[in-house]
């Protein structure tokens, strides 16, 4: 018999719970449209400002630090070109002092000599060598002009 008892009790308190929900008001969350105050509005344009400029920065760091590594990986990357191309021909264009010889091995030829190698190197005059031959040849008769007792040496 407990259990029928048990079951008219429960009916009785989901009786009196309708009764009670009845008389006070239900409470719902919702979401509506809620218009700022000025003082809000004006506190957020503050925030917004703020953050705005905090946007600005950090991009601007971001394009800082993209640029300069954009510019470290160009200059690994020109001195890999670099070194390839070198490793691949075996051999690189570099300024080397040379010794000139005129008219050797023959007339209108010339003939270079490293000075770090000592290798030999022939090749045809230019028209600024033939200038500087002819320069050449007019300073060494005015050297001979001038008689070696009219020279006096002169202090500095």
């Amino acid at each position: 018999m407990r259990p029928v008892l048990s079951l008219s009790l429960t009916h009785l308190n989901y009786n009196i719970m309708k009764s009670v929900e009845s008389i006070l008001p239900k409470v719902e969350k919702r979401y509506l449209r809620y218009d700022f105050s000025a003082v809000e509005v004006h506190d957020m344009s503050l925030e917004l400002a703020a953050k705005n400029q905090e946007f600005v920065n950090v991009e601007n760091e971001k394009k800082a630090a993209t640029s300069q590594y954009s510019s470290r990986l160009s200059s690994i990357k020109t001195s890999i070109g670099s070194l390839s191309d070198k490793v691949a021909n075996g051999y690189e264009i570099r300024e080397v002092t040379c010794d000139v010889v005129y008219h050797r091995p023959k007339q209108g030829m010339k003939t270079l000599t490293r000075k770090d190698t000592g290798a030999q190197i022939e090749e045809k005059m230019t028209d600024q060598d033939w200038n500087l031959w002819n320069q050449y040849d007019e300073k060494e008769s005015k050297i001979e002009e001038v008689p070696a007792e009219d020279e006096e040496e002169k202090p500095f």
